[in-house]
């Protein structure tokens, strides 16, 4: 951070505790007679002097540079002006000086990275945070996090925690992922052309998000939509991302949570808290069906995640519907001359409510901090923030200048993110877990080798992930 501009910022942080301070009476006396000092707290915690540094490790991720910190207020992003307040509040309030490192999300620079600091007892970082699931098996097996439940200064408050995902993704009874809204939720998105939609009698924008209130936003609805795009026009293109789609997704992860918004958890905790692998079953199998008659169509443009340059994007106006994740859809939603609206991914049958995988990552706590407390606190005081403060921010940057015009789509976001969860065999992919992705995947992953036999793909690969997660449990 760059600390010569802290005292331009000093009154926006001053700000943010007004409400506080309007508690206090006019003579600096609090109605008990203590002074003012003593008691202004947020978030519960009381102002304090610690006089230290407080440095967190990110993972090298664009998302973390531009939507979760700012190391100055000359941004003109609301969100980079929120994220700057409410770090040089943090400051104020508990007395510190907040730095950020990154480190590479290549899988094993995480670990390394805490080990160290663990063995030779070095107090380099005070809150550490992670791609959704490198190194994080390694990091718990390891014993070199802090199980957030122990931290007394950490209050699980469920406003700003997410205790449900946190829950969902413990290890072996201890809560080492936290989950709060410290850091943005990572949801994929559906995007729609609204262009597109307006240009069809009985389908429209209003229409689409009435099936979402009316819990009939499913597959078969929206392939049907996407078969109304007029694909005549595609025979004289010279390559196929140049033709025109009614649907359009990346063959990997886009796909992924076609099954999560059923709530199909490809592993679940039983009764004595042991996770159990899903069997083959006709839900996995009548998603699958259902996506890969669609993919098989020439309504549908698909492209691998690592080969970006044969991507096709909204902003192009050649497509209906496509899967996004956060930061794509927000460079498309900003940069975009067409009008796009978002929605949740479609359900398998009517009268469900979708689930929305997050792939934020989480944080942690090294248990090599000297100051458990002092971390907690922080831990407080980002997520209070971000719940009051950045979420809000987040909305205006996502939808760019057109916020209070699309007051819909508004209303889908915060529907998605009030439906979030984790899927436990995601986080527990690291470790060269090779056969515990072949079943988190399995619908990307067939479709890609062009199988079609799921059966034959859980006979082959059930075992090796069971011993995976197997391992996970702590019964290997």
């Amino acid at each position: 951070m760059k600390k010569t501009q802290k005292l331009f910022c000093l009154l926006l942080a001053v700000m943010m505790i007004l409400p506080v301070l309007s508690a206090c009476n006019k003579d600096g006396k609090t109605p008990d007679g203590t002074s003012t000092d003593e008691k202004i707290t947020i978030a519960g915690i009381e102002k304090k002097n610690y006089g230290v540094e407080f440095t967190t490790v990110n993972p090298e991720n664009d998302n973390y540079t531009n939507y979760y910190w700012s190391e100055d207020a000359g941004n003109s992003s609301n969100i980079a002006i929120a994220n700057y307040e409410r770090e040089m509040a943090i400051e104020e309030h508990l007395g510190i000086d907040i730095y950020h490192e990154t480190l590479s999300q290549t899988e094993g620079v995480l670990y390394a990275t805490l080990e160290r600091c663990y063995l030779s007892g070095l107090d380099d970082y005070q809150l550490t945070f992670t791609h959704p699931f490198v190194d994080l098996v390694s990091l718990m097996n390891g014993e070199f996090l802090l199980d957030l439940s122990e931290v007394s200064s950490i209050s699980m408050n469920d406003e700003y925690y997410n205790i449900e995902i946190m829950e969902g993704v413990e290890y072996q009874r201890h809560l080492y992922l936290g989950s709060s809204s410290m850091i943005l939720h990572e949801p994929n998105v559906i995007l729609f052309n609204k262009n597109v939609a307006n240009n069809y009698e009985g389908v429209g924008e209003d229409a689409l998000y009435q099936h979402v209130r009316d819990k009939t936003w499913t597959m078969d609805q929206m392939f049907a939509y996407a078969k109304l795009v007029d694909i005549s026009l595609n025979e004289t293109q010279p390559s196929e991302m140049f033709g025109t789609y009614g649907f359009v997704s990346d063959i990997d992860t886009g796909m992924c949570p076609f099954v999560t918004t059923n709530g199909y958890m490809h592993a679940y905790k039983d009764s004595d808290g042991i996770y159990q692998l899903q069997n083959f079953n006709e839900t996995i199998f009548n998603i699958f069906k259902k996506f890969v008659s669609f993919t098989d169509s020439e309504y549908f443009y698909g492209w691998k995640f690592h080969q970006p340059e044969t991507k096709l994007t909204m902003d192009t106006g050649r497509a209906f519907f496509s899967t996004a994740g956060l930061d794509y859809m927000i460079d498309q939603m900003t940069a975009s001359e067409v009008p796009l609206g978002v929605l949740p991914y479609p359900t398998i049958e009517k009268g469900m409510t979708p689930k929305n995988q997050d792939y934020a990552g989480y944080f942690v706590l090294p248990a090599s901090i000297k100051d458990p407390v002092l971390s907690g606190e922080v831990v407080e005081l980002f997520s209070y923030y971000g719940e009051t403060e950045i979420r809000y921010e987040f909305y205006d940057v996502l939808l760019g200048l057109r916020a209070s015009k699309v007051p819909q789509d508004q209303e889908m976001l915060e529907y998605i993110f009030d439906n979030l969860v984790a899927d436990p065999v995601l986080a527990f992919l690291n470790q060269g877990s090779a056969d515990l992705s072949r079943i988190y995947y399995i619908v990307p992953f067939m479709i890609r080798d062009n199988e079609k036999a799921m059966a034959s793909w859980y006979a082959k690969y059930y075992g090796l992930a069971k011993a995976e997660l197997d391992k996970v449990n702590g019964l290997d």
